[in-house]
């Protein structure tokens, strides 16, 4: 079972559906438009940078030659190859300036113990067989294959730092011309995370504030009993789908089914207040979803929560339940878009260190819920490295 709602409540957005609640005034809405609220926003050192950077650099050694002319076990080889079966290359087979580590069991089983012995510049061809059965590719399982292999060189990592970069390792690694270049990137991968979780302070704080002057004069019976059988039906599939039970769970958690009822029923009507809230923002500013919004926010939930299709997401929540979750982000937005934000600087314990900037409505920025997009290839490498399953055995 996805774990949208959990998601969602990760990212600072806790909503569920608010369905249809009659022409009855539930809430008696307090001020929402212009609240002050207080949020966190980092700062960017030249540490931070110097960090980041070595961090990402840790993960992308850097390798030289090793005065040494036969392979033996334990080695790191730089090696060109080919794989066939029945006499045709397959695709993902082939890869050159591959580094492979030989005993670390990367390839299927003969293809590092062949290289054992074999000269720098030396080919050879590899007459091996994929396992059976072999979970990779199952339509690999058992059969024949052919890898030519040429050992270019043997290496040794080589540690790089944010002090030995270079613009060729840069270049090679990171498809960036010039160190400066990286070091740009890194910076704008920084201020991205740094202000999309500026952005969600400041919406927490404003759910805070907004539930703080709100208040809810009832929710209606019928509307919590329907959420909290939703709740648990919900519940129950997704311990099915993970081989368990609600009775498993409850016998573990040491739970009886009425305790059980009355934690969800507290968790429901906490939810359900606050989606009364946004509900009644909604109507009495007149905010709804067009189409085009709509359609944005759902590619975001198949990229972002790993549906395949839009009917795959509709089917578990339903499409009443996405569009009204747009919704609820549309007057989340419009509360932050309006609020007066005092942004203060996060010390390393959590604590706020001084006023970093106050940003008015005219200047602030959204504060959604999608992931920021990174523009920065800081953290990605170009490998020729293939990945397909054929070629090697995880």
């Amino acid at each position: 079972m996805k774990k949208f709602a959990a998601a969602w409540i990760a990212g600072l957005c806790v909503l569920t559906v608010f369905t249809g609640c009659g022409k009855k005034n539930y809430v008696e809405l307090g001020e929402y438009k212009g609240i002050e609220i207080e949020a966190q926003k980092a700062e960017i050192s030249e540490e931070d940078i110097q960090n980041y950077v070595n961090q990402t650099l840790a993960m992308y050694p850097d390798y030289e030659t090793v005065k040494k002319d036969k392979v033996e076990d334990g080695d790191t080889v730089d090696i060109n190859y080919e794989g066939k079966m029945d006499g045709e290359a397959f695709a993902g087979g082939t890869a050159d300036n591959y580094i492979l580590v030989i005993g670390s069991n990367s390839f299927i089983e003969g293809f590092e113990d062949g290289l054992v012995g074999a000269k720098v510049g030396e080919s050879r061809s590899l007459n091996l067989k994929f396992p059976d059965p072999y979970q990779n590719n199952p339509d690999f399982s058992g059969k024949p294959v052919v890898f030519d292999v040429k050992v270019n060189r043997i290496v040794k990592a080589k540690e790089v730092t944010y002090d030995t970069i270079t613009d060729e390792y840069v270049s090679q690694n990171f498809g960036q011309a010039t160190v400066e270049q990286f070091l740009e990137d890194v910076k704008k991968t920084l201020d991205s995370s740094n202000d999309y979780y500026a952005q969600a302070s400041a919406r927490s704080a404003a759910i805070a504030k907004i539930q703080e002057n709100c208040t809810v004069k009832e929710i209606p019976e019928d509307m919590l009993k329907e959420r909290v059988e939703t709740y648990k039906k919900q519940a129950e599939k997704s311990y099915e789908s993970q081989g368990s039970s609600l009775e498993e769970y409850l016998k573990q958690a040491n739970l009886t089914e009425e305790a059980y009822e009355e934690q969800i029923t507290e968790d429901v009507k906490s939810s359900l207040e606050f989606e009364l809230i946004l509900q009644a923002i909604a109507d009495k500013e007149k905010l709804d979803v067009n189409e085009e919004e709509y359609q944005t926010f759902v590619n975001n939930m198949l990229a972002t929560y790993g549906f395949t299709t839009e009917e795959e997401l509709y089917e578990q929540y339903g499409k009443d339940y996405v569009r009204q979750i747009c919704l609820g982000n549309k007057v989340m937005d419009y509360v932050v878009e309006n609020a007066k934000i005092n942004y203060t600087v996060p010390t390393p314990d959590g604590v706020s260190d001084g006023e970093a900037d106050t940003e008015t409505p005219e200047d602030d920025s959204e504060a959604d819920t999608e992931t920021p997009e990174d523009d920065s290839e800081a953290g990605t490498k170009d490998q020729e490295e293939s990945s397909d399953e054929g070629e090697k055995e995880e």
